[in-house]
């Protein structure tokens, strides 16, 4: 019952088909004003659907220069083995961890972090698909950046900034990991996942003011927490963002996922690590700050529906093709049914 109240009065954790449904009119109003319903297909002619679905994310990440991508192997589905990752690894001087997903997912979809060549091997048995692995970016800051422009343009606007915070407890040394989770309702969402993947883990006891790292992959259903950082929007960093997009043809729309030392190395220039693009399929994620007030996040939908507009009235002049009404039809179940496959194969192969 815990479970339900804290999902029922916090409405970033709404079911997505709940939470979506005024996305959809949102959608359907700017459908009918095209003329198309999968308008949005045309935003980013680069990335297959313009990223609505089933788009390859090493596909994408190799349209970005190879410097701000981490080091990336993609192994298809019928050659995948624990061999060739661990030969990348040499080659390119690759250390544990690494970061192993599926080429095509969404929410953090079987993300891993693998410490070891037996979580590889393990990995790579129960994966249907094909799967990315990654190098793990050790950089202490993850954010999320919504960048667009309209076509031609030579700059551009940053709509979203997101702060990340992973889920973790502090010790008192004298509760146990799992009472610590159950006094904060962010951690008790997990505790289930967790008690599978990691039963003695919850079972430690951390020394007072002992912080425990309970996840480290930063999505939202794994319990992270996204903080709006759009106050730190400015010129210097939209920038930064523009002189980027001077090196990247045909894609207008998306949310980077990256890591950096801190906003104001990025802003000079300095280093970072872009580990995922999402297209037209993304969302502003500084609107799941629990601070946020929920209409205040259908107002930035809203708003960013109607950037997806604009760029679509400059891509059909351009002569931009849409995806076929049909086509996508048929990709939508198409998606669903390979995620529920691989999702069950993954389970089944424990």
């Amino acid at each position: 019952m815990r479970s339900i109240w804290i999902k029922l009065t916090n409405w970033e954790y709404w079911p997505a088909y709940i939470a979506n449904i005024p996305v959809v009119f949102f959608w359907l109003w700017f459908a009918m004003r095209a003329r198309k319903l999968f308008f949005f297909t045309a935003i980013n002619p680069a990335i297959e659907t313009g990223g609505m679905l089933g788009a390859s994310k090493f596909g994408i990440l190799s349209l970005f220069p190879g410097e701000l991508v981490p080091t990336s192997l993609l192994l298809t589905n019928a050659e995948k083995q624990e061999k060739t990752v661990r030969e990348w690894m040499a080659t390119h001087k690759v250390s544990f961890p690494i970061i192993l997903k599926p080429d095509i997912g969404e929410r953090g979809f079987l993300v891993k972090k693998a410490n070891d060549l037996q979580d590889v091997e393990d990995y790579l048995r129960r994966a249907d698909c094909d799967v990315i692995a990654q190098a793990y970016v050790d950089l202490p800051m993850e954010i999320s950046i919504f960048y667009s422009r309209l076509p031609g343009n030579e700059s551009g606007e940053i709509s979203s900034l997101c702060l990340k915070k992973y889920l973790q407890v502090e010790g008192d040394g004298q509760q146990t990991v799992d009472e610590l989770m159950r006094k904060k309702n962010r951690a008790f969402l997990q505790r289930k996942r967790l008690q599978r993947m990691n039963p003695n883990g919850l079972k430690y006891v951390p020394e007072e003011g002992e912080v425990v790292l309970l996840e480290p992959i930063g999505n939202h259903s794994r319990g992270t927490k996204f903080i709006n950082g759009n106050q730190l929007i400015d010129d210097q960093l939209t920038k930064r963002f523009d002189r980027l997009f001077t090196h990247v043809e045909g894609v207008n729309y998306g949310r980077f996922d990256l890591k950096c030392n801190s906003l104001e190395e990025i802003k000079q220039g300095g280093p970072m690590k872009i580990f995922e693009f999402n297209g037209v399929a993304s969302e502003p994620a500084h609107v799941y700050d629990p601070d946020y007030a929920v209409w205040k996040a259908y107002r930035d939908f809203y708003r960013h529906w109607h950037r997806l507009f604009d760029i679509y009235k400059i891509q059909s002049n351009r002569g931009i093709p849409v995806i076929p009404f049909w086509e996508a039809v048929f990709r939508v179940p198409d998606h669903f049914l390979y995620l529920n496959r691989v999702r069950k194969a993954y389970l089944a192969r424990s």
